[in-house]
Formats: structure tokens, C-alpha cells, sequence
């Protein structure tokens, strides 16, 4: 699988201190513009790891957030985590965070694609584990500021941010309109 970093992180999760994994490679086209991951854009067969490896990883790092924290976040980004390249790695590792740590890892997706691009390609199924989403393009036009020009959650206004069953509702409205 093509990882750019899994890092330690305090911003990646609306609620939790965490871990995020960021993918190498994105498809989306064009690619948003001033977007802050450039560097993750190719899909860059330098980044390679086994899928072994990365979850070994992941599963030290977040029994050592979970020595110290009750709850902790876990972030997919990249990239794009729902590249044609990535999304069996995110169902799959999704699936084993979820059946280690159960309630104690809440798991946030970010993705340029919207729900009606979830549902269009097919993705659904493949997200069941999931808490959490932030979808939509990136778009610094829509930068989402308080008043002193911190940058708030989600970082553009245009951004859908939804748990997953908020995203089950938006998508089953989607299907009762076609």
C-alpha cells in the first residue's frame, strides 16, 4: 500500500487526540487547488509498504494513545483515501481497529468525493466501520475562519462533516430523489 505518514496528531480529529494515516496518491481531477498535502498527490511506488507492516504500526501506536487516553481518534487522509488504489486497505484496516479496539477508536475519513460519489461508485459498502466523515473538495475561497482567523472544523465551509449515520440518511434522501 502507498503511505506518504502516520503521524501523531491533534488536529486531523474534531474531538480526539489521535493518529492519522496519510496516503500517497490522489485521483481527483483536477486537484484542488492550495490544497495543504501536495506531496501526496502522485502515486508514488517509493512509498511502499506491505499492508503487515502498516497495521503492526498502527496497532503499537494507538495501544500507546490508549495508555493514556480512554478514547482516541484515527484519521484516513491523504491523498485520497477512496483512490481506486486505497479503499480495500481502508475497509480492511478499518474492519481491524474496529474489531481490536472497538468504542475506543473513532474513525474519521476525509475525501474530496461527496455522497452522491459514494454512492455513484459503490463505496458504501466498503466504509461500514467508519464513525465519521468529512467530504468535499478542499476549497480555500470557502476557508471556514472565526472572527480572530483561526481555521475551524471543517476547514472549508463547503465541507460536508457527518457521523455515518447522518451519512446513511443524507444517502438513502439521495436514493428516494432518483
Amino acid at each position: 500500500m502507498l503511505v506518504n505518514r502516520i503521524i501523531f496528531s491533534i488536529n486531523d480529529h474534531p474531538e480526539y487526540h489521535g493518529l492519522s494515516l496519510y496516503f500517497q496518491g490522489c485521483d481527483a481531477v483536477p486537484k484542488c487547488p492550495k490544497c495543504h498535502n501536495p506531496e501526496t498527490w502522485d502515486f508514488d511506488p517509493n512509498y511502499f509498504f506491505t499492508y503487515e507492516h502498516v497495521k503492526q504500526k498502527i496497532i503499537d501506536d494507538l495501544d500507546f494513545l490508549l495508555s493514556s487516553y480512554p478514547k482516541v481518534g484515527f484519521a484516513f487522509l491523504g491523498g485520497e483515501p477512496l483512490a481506486p488504489e486505497h479503499i480495500s486497505y481502508v475497509s480492511l484496516l478499518s474492519m481491524e481497529i474496529k474489531y481490536l479496539f472497538r468504542e475506543k477508536v473513532d474513525i474519521i475519513l476525509y475525501s474530496w468525493r461527496m455522497p452522491e460519489d459514494l454512492l455513484k461508485e459503490k463505496l458504501l459498502k466498503s466504509l461500514g466501520f467508519i464513525d465519521r466523515f468529512v467530504l468535499g473538495r478542499f476549497d480555500y475561497k470557502q476557508l471556514n475562519v472565526d472572527e480572530n482567523g483561526k481555521i475551524l472544523f471543517p476547514a472549508s465551509k463547503n465541507q460536508l462533516y457527518l457521523t455515518v449515520e447522518e451519512l446513511i440518511l443524507y444517502v438513502t434522501e439521495l436514493k428516494k430523489e432518483h
